[in-house]
């Protein structure tokens, strides 16, 4: 029993008042999790605990989870993924706010499955890829402006650089001095947030669609027997969006081979196989989809991603950390320096393996 989870949410499980064991779950980085058992039917359920300091509208992200599931059951006999239904507490509710303000949710959970941190081959990566494109297929059967942003424009590239430019003007001013190098290599790839506002500015060439937004292997969950793909999780940040922010968070996370908190820089650069699979991979499942406009630019998916999180490592360790996690004082600024290597790395191979005139190389 998890001495964290609040007595009567415990009760609040099941109407019969049944006795319930908890079970942590840690892989999660934002909400806290808990697989709860009711000892009497042997049924579970996912016990969430939402992170409001993220997801400030708690109520909107089980919002807008319920009207994925509802689509998702209308068509899922032609799917073949799972996602978790939500479920009412005792008192009908979807969601509980304790006398600490805290606010919970339940939903369905699904046994016998197994998940992976980490892509272990070129062909589970492919597949990872192939995944988040066939969810993304499904989700644009849904109309965009159903879903609200649980997360105020979180992948928009035009205000990241704008809280950067800020951060430059009120950071800490030793650590201005310490990162001016990055501070000015950063400045000269002011041209992505160009790009970036040009396609921002077409509906029509670059419309506007519902994405996850956090497509990571960790998010997929396999059957336990073949490894084959059974449900897609963890989505609270599915909101609208544009073509590179799903592809983009794939070339930055599965086409290295080391972390973003590596510090050696050797270490720090785009496998060219790896990135071949995530691009063929959701392409192969998506293309027929997207406009000829967003295939002309689907490379700078991974570019625009990349420079981003650099701009907002560097902007957190500029404020001096006061959104990501740190375990050592320059932690950002590794960080930072991190993702500005692999972007160089990035526009080396698209400006000599695929001859792209668009990034900086």
């Amino acid at each position: 029993m998890n001495t964290k989870v609040p007595h009567p949410i415990k009760g609040n499980f099941w109407k019969s008042g049944n006795e319930v064991q908890l079970r942590s779950l840690s892989n999660g980085l934002i909400n806290e999790t808990w697989v709860a058992t009711n000892l009497q039917s042997g049924e579970k359920v996912l016990l969430q605990k939402i992170n409001t300091s993220v997801f400030p509208e708690p109520t909107q992200v089980v919002n807008n989870h319920f009207i994925i599931w509802e689509h998702w059951e209308k068509l899922n006999s032609e799917l073949n993924f799972q996602i978790a239904k939500p479920l009412a507490f005792s008192n009908g509710e979807f969601t509980i706010t304790d006398d600490n303000k805290k606010v919970w949710r339940i939903q369905e959970y699904f046994a016998a499955v197994k998940c992976f941190e980490r892509c272990s081959s070129v062909e589970q990566i492919f597949q990872t890829a192939h995944s988040f494109g066939q969810f993304n297929k499904f989700l644009w059967k849904i109309p965009a402006s159903k879903i609200k942003p649980t997360i105020q424009q979180f992948h928009d590239l035009e205000f990241r650089f704008k809280q950067f430019l800020s951060a430059l003007q009120v950071g800490d001013n030793t650590r201005l001095k310490k990162a001016k190098e990055i501070i000015d290599t950063l400045l000269v790839r002011e041209k992505y947030i160009h790009q970036y506002k040009s396609i921002s500015s077409e509906p029509i060439k670059f419309p506007l669609r519902l994405y996850h937004h956090d497509t990571k292997i960790s998010n997929l969950l396999f059957k336990e027997q073949n490894e084959k793909l059974h449900a897609i999780i963890d989505l609270d940040t599915v909101m609208p969006g544009y073509f590179f922010s799903d592809l983009g968070d794939m070339i930055r996370s599965m086409s290295v081979t080391v972390s973003e908190n590596e510090i050696d820089t050797n270490n720090i650069y785009i496998d060219r196989i790896n990135y071949k699979a995530i691009v063929e991979g959701y392409l192969e499942s998506i293309q027929d989809e997207l406009t000829s406009y967003e295939i002309e630019w689907i490379h700078l998916s991974g570019i625009w991603i990349i420079y981003m999180q650099s701009l907002r490592f560097l902007t957190d360790y500029l404020l001096k950390d006061i959104y990501y996690k740190i375990t050592y004082p320059d932690q950002n600024y590794d960080r930072a320096n991190n993702q500005l290597t692999l972007l160089k790395s990035l526009e080396k191979m698209l400006a000599d393996k695929y001859a792209l005139k668009q990034v900086l190389a």
